[in-house]
């Protein structure tokens, strides 16, 4: 996302969409307190909210390389999404990505204390970044960690 996006406002999403198996969950780390906060949005398997028939039918091409495939924004209680990567191909789709790209009911976490970490359930959990602040252009830096659960 920053390569693509810089210091600017990322758009909500869940890490590794591009990747065939996305992790599971995301641990974010601060070092210092910073004054962007990390954007969350919950997207609960079952929320009546939440447009499932569009999420578990519509097609998205998932550009991962040399090795574009196809997916849904959601399989089973799982959500994938990631504007960078992923173009819907049909209606249901489009009503998906609209719905994951909105940001209305959305937390802000902050970075207020040193040494601070934050769990994301990148299942079911979109996140995004506000535009980096001038003050923390040079000094905000999150140190990220993927975890994928293995079935036994």
């Amino acid at each position: 996302m920053s390569a693509t996006y810089g210091l600017g406002h990322q758009p909500l999403h869940t890490d590794g969409a591009h990747l065939p198996e996305p992790p599971d969950w995301i641990v974010l780390l601060a070092q210092a307190p910073n004054t962007t906060p990390t954007t969350l949005r919950a997207v609960p398997h079952g929320d009546s909210a939440v447009p499932w028939h569009a999420m578990l039918s519509g097609i998205f091409l998932v550009r991962s390389g040399n090795q574009p495939f196809l997916a849904h924004a959601a399989t089973g209680s799982r959500i994938r999404y990631d504007p960078g990567c992923m173009t819907p191909c049909d209606q249901r789709a489009r009503i998906a990505a609209q719905f994951l790209a909105d940001r209305k009911d959305t937390h802000e976490h902050g970075w207020t204390q040193p040494n601070q970490m934050l769990l994301i359930d990148n299942r079911q959990i979109l996140h995004a970044r506000h535009e980096v602040s001038e003050t923390d252009a040079t000094t905000r830096v999150l140190h990220r960690l993927a975890f994928i659960r293995k079935a036994q």
